[in-house]
C-alpha cells in the first residue's frame, strides 16, 4: 500500500499581523535556509533534502508523519520569530485540510 503524500507549496510571501507582506523571501526559501542551517540530532538527510528541495522552488511532498514532525520542528525552532512560525505552519495546515478534502472526495 502507498502511503498518501501530502503537497506542501511554500512559495508564499510571509506577511505580518495586519496582512502586509514581510520581505522579499518567499516562506520556502526562508524554511530551506532556516533547515539547511538546523543543528538537528534526528532526520538529518530529510531535513537536508527538504531544504534543497524548497530552495528550488518546489512544493514538499510529505507523509503525514513527516507532516507532523516538520510542523512540530518549526514549532519548536529557536531560529524563526513567531510570524514566521505562523505562516509556515498556516500553509501546512491549509494543505493537509485540501488534502483531506480531495481523500474525502474520493471515499
Amino acid at each position: 500500500m502507498v502511503m498518501a503524500r501530502i503537497t506542501v507549496d511554500f512559495e508564499r510571501p510571509i506577511t505580518n499581523a495586519v496582512g502586509d507582506v514581510v520581505g522579499n523571501e518567499t516562506q520556502g526559501r526562508v524554511l530551506a535556509l532556516v533547515l539547511s542551517e538546523a543543528n538537528v540530532e534526528a532526520h538529518i538527510v530529510k531535513f537536508w533534502d527538504w531544504a534543497k528541495t524548497l530552495g528550488k522552488r518546489l512544493p514538499l511532498e510529505i507523509d503525514n508523519e513527516d507532516f507532523e514532525n516538520l510542523k512540530e520542528w518549526i514549532r519548536l525552532s529557536k531560529q524563526m520569530p513567531l510570524m514566521t512560525k505562523a505562516n509556515l505552519i498556516g500553509t501546512m495546515l491549509e494543505a493537509k485540510a485540501a488534502f483531506e478534502a480531495a481523500e474525502k472526495a474520493k471515499a
